[in-house]
């Protein structure tokens, strides 16, 4: 199933189409960003949960079926402890700069 390109954003990286956007949360930590960014063929998803009032609580939550590093065997959700990118992200402001960051991050680490 295609991925729809309205209200997304699109950014290559590694010669892979990749779509992404943001959404204000809420959950029990307080007030929350996530970012989600998604490979064309839908293999890579992740969530990128980025806390406003703690942001080294932050973590990434990987849904799809591929995610580098990690063999999975199916669309399993995996919960990541990243980096802080809070210098990177505002609280109204998500540039493609930090996806692809996040998307460095997440191809060039190794994961376990």
């Amino acid at each position: 199933m295609a991925i729809s390109g309205k209200t997304k954003r699109k950014i290559t990286y590694n010669s892979e189409l990749f779509f992404w956007w943001v959404k204000d949360e809420f959950d029990e930590a307080g007030n929350m960003l996530s970012i989600t960014i998604v490979s064309e063929d839908q293999r890579f998803k992740i969530k990128h949960f980025f806390i406003h009032k703690n942001a080294e609580e932050s973590y990434l939550l990987s849904t799809g079926s591929f995610f580098p590093g990690i063999e999975k065997k199916e669309s399993v959700t995996i919960r990541l402890k990243c980096p802080d990118f809070s210098n990177l992200i505002s609280p109204k402001t998500v540039s493609p700069k930090i996806i692809r960051t996040i998307l460095e991050w997440s191809f060039n680490s190794g994961h376990n």
